[in-house]
């Protein structure tokens, strides 16, 4: 996803740090004022330290005591760009959360941050790994990032009020993550799930190389496709922590994050947690019949949904003739809003109720530690 400059105008209350609950008992905990901010936007960083090292880190935009309003929390797309990563320009960008920023009265707003990189670091290619950080390479796999995650949502959700909704807003890459977060984690209400909902990346690529392999006749070049993608996997297997790079991203996200499908985390979602799924249907980062496909398996098991599905989107959900900007993006965060306000879908929206049956969850386990343990909390 793309990336803005926080501009003046969208910091709409005065500056105020919030004062933080305690870490955990084996972490500090220690809070900075990011760079490159307006002066009129109130925007903390935290980051959770075991020692030297941090295990976690994310931003607040918001003043007063955390956990007193509902809570949004953005988790970025793939590639070591920083929550608030500095341009040249000496100012932050920003990813979705910007648009939530002018509901500050009435949200506290966050944004969570891939381990392995330093603070407001800029990638040299966005959403890509070219030239990333050794340890952002290193710590991509799903259970580190997940680990990273969780800690901060635990430390984020853990002293709010009761009865105050969380939503979670994930992107292109993050949007596996956030259906991890909110199947792992009792506190979550609402998930937001943009261009990258269905059946797992790998699948999705096998299943276009298999499709020209078999069609109307045995395609041998289809088939060389097949083969030689299953020995990049093999190699991803065998060598997570290789440094080799394979279509922009790292070993170790082809061994994990690549091979999880977000169907069966989301078959692991209570039912009471509201879900809306977002796609267009010209992406060529995600592909929309992996999307189908996930919409399709979640309908069979009797999951209810809202879909907001723009024909026309690409990634960025931008439609050809579109006026320069962040139109469906902002459009959707804004809607997404109002539906955490009032429970209310949208009206370009199609919604699908629960149907009344029981299912039974499927497909690969969240990695141990996280998920039904921190369901028991």
């Amino acid at each position: 996803m793309k990336r803005y400059v926080i501009l003046t105008a969208m910091a709409v209350l005065a500056v105020g740090l919030a004062t933080h609950r305690p870490a955990h008992a084996d972490e500090a905990r220690q809070t900075f004022r990011p760079t490159g901010i307006p002066a009129t936007l109130p925007v903390t960083g935290t980051e959770l330290v075991d020692g030297k090292v941090v295990r976690s880190r994310y931003y607040r935009y918001g003043d007063g005591e955390p956990g007193q309003k509902p809570i949004v929390i953005f988790v970025p797309g793939s590639g070591c760009d920083g929550a608030l990563a500095l341009g040249r320009d000496g100012k932050a960008h920003a990813g979705l959360e910007m648009f939530a920023l002018p509901r500050l009265r009435d949200v506290d707003v966050y944004v969570v941050e891939p381990p392995g990189i330093p603070r407001q670091f800029a990638a040299p290619e966005h959403g890509l790994s070219e030239g990333c950080p050794a340890a952002f390479l290193a710590a991509n796999r799903f259970e580190d990032v997940m680990a990273a995650y969780g800690r901060a949502l635990h430390d984020i959700t853990d002293g709010r009020v009761a009865g105050r909704p969380v939503m979670i807003v994930g992107t292109s890459d993050g949007a596996l993550m956030a259906a991890a977060l909110a199947a792992g984690d009792t506190a979550t209400t609402h998930l937001v799930l943009i261009s990258g909902f269905g059946t797992s990346q790998v699948a999705d690529q096998l299943r276009q190389r298999v499709d020209q392999a078999f069609s109307d006749r045995v395609d041998e070049k289809g088939v060389a496709s097949v083969r030689e993608y299953r020995s990049k996997l093999d190699f991803a297997q065998k060598h997570p922590q290789s440094p080799v790079l394979w279509q922009g991203q790292p070993m170790s996200r082809w061994s994990s994050s690549a091979q999880i499908s977000g169907v069966d985390l989301i078959r692991r979602l209570p039912a009471a947690v509201h879900l809306l799924l977002v796609q267009g249907g010209r992406d060529t980062s995600w592909s929309p019949d992996a999307f189908r496909q996930g919409v399709a398996t979640l309908l069979a098991s009797g999951r209810g949904m809202a879909i907001r599905y723009i024909a026309c989107g690409d990634h960025q959900l931008m439609c050809a003739g579109d006026p320069p900007g962040p139109g469906h993006l902002k459009e959707t965060i804004e809607q997404a809003l109002r539906w955490l306000d009032d429970g209310h879908a949208d009206a370009s929206w199609t919604t699908f109720d629960a149907a009344p049956m029981t299912t039974r969850s499927a497909g690969r386990q969240l990695p141990v530690g996280y998920g039904e343990e921190r369901r028991s909390r």
